[in-house]
C-alpha cells in the first residue's frame, strides 16, 4: 500500500472516529434535572433594561472586530500555507544563512508569524478601544502593547518549538512523518 494511500485511508477513518464520537458523547437531549423542575431564566430579574440595552450595544461593538480578526488571520494562514508564497518567504529568509532547514523554521516561523500577527493588530486595538470605551479595560497603550509583545513572544516559542518537531520528525521518517505528527497531535 502506497504512502498515499495510507494518508487517505488514515484520515477517513480519523474523520469516521470523530464524526461516532461527536454522534454518540454529544447530549442531544437537555439532561435531567433530578427531580427538579426547570426555572426560566429572566435577565430583566437582576438587571434593568440600561443595562440590558448597554450589554447588547457591547456586543455589537466587539464582534465586528473580532471577527473580522479571526476571518484575517485565517485567510493570512491559508494563503501562506496553500500557496508558494509561503515556501518563497520562508527561503528567502533563510538564504543570507545558508538556507538550511533549521535556518527555514527559526527565521521562516518568525517571518509568517510576524506578519500574521501585524495583520490583525489593527483589528485587535481597535477591540482593545470597544473595552476601553466600557469600561472593561484599564491598560494603557503600553502596557497593551507591551502584553501584545509578550503574547507574541511565548506564542512564537511555542510554535517553533512544535515546527521544530514536525520537520525534524518529517527529515527523520520522509514517509511516515504525518501519521506519527497525527498520533502525537491527538494525545496532545
Amino acid at each position: 500500500m502506497s504512502s498515499r494511500a495510507v494518508l487517505v485511508t488514515t484520515l477517513a477513518l480519523l474523520t469516521i472516529a470523530l464524526l461516532l464520537i461527536v454522534a454518540l458523547a454529544t447530549p442531544w437531549n437537555p439532561l435531567p434535572l433530578h427531580g427538579v423542575s426547570p426555572v426560566p431564566t429572566d435577565p430583566s430579574r437582576d438587571f434593568t433594561a440600561a443595562q440590558l440595552a448597554r450589554e447588547d450595544a457591547y456586543h455589537a461593538a466587539i464582534r465586528p472586530p473580532a471577527y473580522a480578526s479571526l476571518a484575517l488571520g485565517l485567510l493570512v494562514a491559508l494563503l501562506f500555507g496553500l500557496t508558494p508564497w509561503g515556501a518563497r518567504l520562508v527561503k528567502a529568509v533563510a538564504a543570507p544563512l545558508g538556507g538550511g532547514w533549521g535556518w527555514q523554521v527559526l527565521l521562516g516561523g518568525i517571518a509568517l508569524t510576524a506578519i500574521g500577527r501585524i495583520v490583525v493588530l489593527p483589528l485587535d486595538a481597535r477591540s482593545e478601544t470597544v473595552l476601553r470605551r466600557y469600561d472593561l479595560s484599564t491598560q494603557t497603550w503600553g502596557s497593551w502593547s507591551l502584553d501584545v509583545v509578550k503574547g507574541y513572544g511565548v506564542g512564537l516559542v511555542v510554535t517553533l518549538l512544535m515546527m521544530y518537531g514536525v520537520v525534524g520528525l518529517a527529515r527523520r521518517s520522509p514517509q511516515w512523518w504525518w501519521s506519527v505528527g497525527a498520533l502525537l497531535g491527538a494525545v496532545l
